[in-house]
């Protein structure tokens, strides 16, 4: 029997994956710069959204989710720069965000994937160990 936190933990997991899936489809991000936008098309997208999904496949998409993340905050943040160039008056007290829209966004999307990563990871673990011990007792 699962413990009801271990359970709740899992379920909080799956939910963060499945709501930055819903945020990157709805900000029309890729997984590479010429393939289509997140939507029902992509596997990565499916393995997020489908209830009958594994939570192995749910960490296999949260991991690739993570890399297009990485690479559209990099061109995000490039191009703020050089929109700003040198010549940007500064936040004395530097308080505002120096970053767009869309890379706050990118930002937030990063840390809610990279927390679902880090608990389905651990599960996925557990049930490996698990499935070893199982398997070394027959």
């Amino acid at each position: 029997m699962i413990d009801a936190t271990k359970a709740n933990d899992l379920e909080k997991a799956r939910d963060m994956t499945l709501r930055a899936t819903q945020w990157l489809n709805v900000n029309q991000l890729r997984v590479r710069p010429s393939g289509p936008p997140f939507s029902w098309r992509i596997t990565t997208y499916m393995a997020t959204v489908d209830p009958a999904a594994t939570d192995e496949e749910r960490l296999v998409a949260s991991r690739r989710m993570l890399k297009a993340l990485e690479v559209h905050a990099r061109q995000e943040r490039w191009e703020y720069d050089s929109a700003q160039g040198s010549y940007r008056d500064r936040d004395p007290l530097v308080r505002e965000w120096e970053t767009t829209e869309r890379d706050a966004v990118l930002e937030t999307l990063d840390k809610l994937l990279r927390a679902s990563t880090k608990s389905l990871e651990t599960e996925c673990r557990k049930k490996f160990i698990g499935k070893a011990v199982a398997v070394r007792h027959l």
